[in-house]
């Protein structure tokens, strides 16, 4: 169900991936950060699509934790690995950017339990071994508070609750737009709002059951590539897509058409999209690094790391990720949801 939507996250993982690889593809997803609060936006619906039944008669809030938890942990936990790889390399190179063994046990030991350590030489960064891990923990916890306030949450109230972090947003975003917002301490006021903002849309999308237009899915991912790929942009445009785009994208996502053909693409693109997001960032630091040290073409680079992620992230998303979460499952006692699209 919602394969579309699969499709969707799939291309707007990719397109992180290469806003964040500037050196090895050159600047061609120069808004790739606003894929960030399209995975919000689609948090908020399919959470709201996966489990306000079940949060309305059965599942506890504290259930719902735990398999929100068991959802994130162990890609989390592998992107966290690969960091880690990254920073022993960096010590053993005597790269100046290294972190001392005991800053770096202090990251690692917050990042096991998914806690911040903001260091001033890291820029304030809330994870320095994978920076990205922010909106990991945006998510979690907005969906936290789905789940326990989830009976106030009525449609007036998430109205409400929209209008008022898109102003707190409106407020708070930089001069520059919010591509640096969220990764580090300065910036997580902002942060708060786009996620509040986006996953309450997201939400209401469901809640709302608006229909929308049968539109060909090609489409809807040629005008998502083409949004994240403008080079050129700013405060005004990000608040535009935030408010606008990306619920729309979502919206229309929800009623694409989908030949047989495509649907296991989008599919395998839904299903690597978290393994991607949860990996890359560390990843492309290694690339580069490489890339440097050996004097290669950083495109022939870019293009092996790209594969690489391809390849391993169907790994880790199967079987690696499905059996983890299985086994985490089965030691938490909390009876599992199945879903067809990710959250």
């Amino acid at each position: 169900m919602f394969v579309s939507l699969d499709a969707m996250r799939g291309i707007a993982a990719l397109m992180v991936v290469l806003y964040h690889s500037p050196t090895l593809f050159g600047p061609i997803a120069s808004r790739g950060y606003l894929a960030v609060d399209l995975f919000f936006v689609l948090s908020g619906f399919v959470i709201a699509h996966a489990y306000d039944a079940r949060l309305a008669t059965n599942l506890t809030p504290s259930a719902f934790i735990k398999l929100r938890v068991i959802r994130f942990w162990p890609l989390y936990a592998a992107g966290l690995a690969l960091g880690l790889c990254r920073e022993i390399l960096l010590i053993a190179s005597g790269n100046h950017y290294a972190l001392t063994p005991g800053l770096l046990a202090l990251c690692l030991a917050a990042a096991l339990l998914f806690i911040p350590a903001p260091l001033a030489s890291r820029d304030y960064q809330l994870f320095s071994l994978n920076s990205p891990s922010w909106s990991l923990l945006h998510e979690l916890l907005v969906n936290v508070l789905y789940a326990v306030f989830f009976r106030f949450l009525t449609i007036p109230v998430l109205c409400g609750l929209g209008v008022a972090s898109y102003i707190a947003l409106a407020l708070t975003a930089p001069a520059s737009g919010i591509s640096d917002t969220g990764f580090n301490l300065p910036g997580t006021l902002p942060a708060i709002a786009r996620t509040l903002f986006s996953f309450t849309a997201g939400a209401l999308l469901f809640r709302l059951k608006l229909k929308a237009p049968k539109i060909s899915v090609a489409l809807v991912l040629c005008v998502l590539m083409a949004a994240l790929a403008l080079p050129f942009g700013g405060r005004v445009y990000d608040l535009l897509f935030v408010a606008l785009m990306s619920p729309a994208l979502v919206w229309m996502g929800t009623a694409c058409t989908i030949s047989p053909k495509l649907h296991k693409l989008a599919a395998w693109l839904g299903l690597i999209s978290f393994p991607i997001y949860a990996v890359h960032r560390p990843a492309l630091a290694i690339a580069e690094a490489g890339a440097e040290r050996l004097s290669l073409p950083p495109a022939a680079v870019g293009i092996g790391v790209l594969a690489a992620l391809l390849l391993g992230c169907t790994y880790l998303a199967v079987p690696f990720d499905i059996w983890s979460r299985r086994k985490l499952t089965e030691l938490s006692a909390v009876r599992p949801i199945v879903q067809k699209t990710a959250a």
